[in-house]
């Protein structure tokens, strides 16, 4: 790995004004060439039509039954020495943060590396998440560590060699990936954010199937002894726990008694 090239991978369905915005964020990124392939997943909105009009490489619409199918798709199409996925109404952070972070990558000679990412929230406010803690494959595993997907930059050919994305997760694919990768190599990690992300996605209105989604592929990729799954359960059942606690203090904000700024904004 040598160029300051990179392919971004774009999933669109039926969402031509976030799909512009993704595409303006790519057009002013200064220092690195980007082959940008859209993958449109059968739009009727005119997300086909502006996919088709700025994909540097020709994609088919088409249904592809998953999202991690038609990421795999423009995958597959992709050139470049590092490969990133990010979706539409997602955007790309500054002008040089992605060029800094390829950088990086050369010097260390890592074969992927990730950081933290910006948050639009459902509550209209901007949170930085995600990046901090240690990079062993247990902190990723186990979740100490989050890893953003959106921000983390792959070298093309160990996103093959490990297989790209196994179809078996409809909603935790990009954990699933990212446990694989780390098994393999340790990441490079930036402290900067490359992707603005617009949160609201399939993870965040059915989260526990997520999650449900995770302790498989703890079990299946760490090959967990009986011992091993059952902290993994509790995992789970600690972050259910936590999830309806929210939602419970979520309540109590509605009616202001937890005060003008949201609960969890603090911390």
């Amino acid at each position: 790995m040598s160029k300051m090239d990179i392919s971004v991978i774009t999933v669109v369905l039926n969402d031509v004004v976030g799909l512009k915005q993704t595409i303006d964020s790519i057009r002013v990124q200064k220092e690195v060439l980007i082959e940008h392939i859209i993958v449109d997943g059968g739009s009727s909105d005119g997300s086909q039509f502006l996919a088709s009009k700025h994909s540097d490489v020709e994609v088919p619409s088409k249904s592809d039954g998953g999202i991690y199918r038609g990421m795999q798709r423009g995958a597959e199409l992709a050139t470049s020495d590092l490969i990133m996925f990010v979706n539409s109404s997602d955007r790309l952070e500054e002008s040089n943060n992605l060029s800094n972070a390829i950088k990086q990558m050369l010097r260390e000679k890592s074969k992927w590396g990730f950081g933290p990412i910006l948050e639009d929230t459902l509550r209209s406010t901007l949170r930085l998440s995600g990046g901090l803690g240690e990079v062993s494959l247990k902190a990723i595993a186990y979740r100490n560590t989050f890893v953003p997907f959106p921000v983390v930059l792959i070298n093309r050919e160990e996103f093959f060699q490990i297989g790209g994305f196994s179809f078996d997760y409809r909603i935790a694919g990009d954990f699933d990936l990212i446990v694989r990768l780390a098994q393999k190599s340790v990441p490079a990690r930036w402290t900067y954010p490359l992707v603005r992300f617009a949160a609201g996605g399939i993870s965040y209105t059915k989260p526990v199937t997520a999650w449900k989604e995770e302790h498989l592929i703890r079990v299946n990729n760490l090959k967990l002894n009986a011992f091993q799954r059952q902290i993994s359960v509790l995992i789970l059942i600690k972050r259910i726990l936590r999830w309806i606690a929210g939602k419970a203090l979520d309540s109590f904000q509605k009616i202001g008694v937890l005060g003008s700024t949201h609960w969890r904004d603090k911390l």
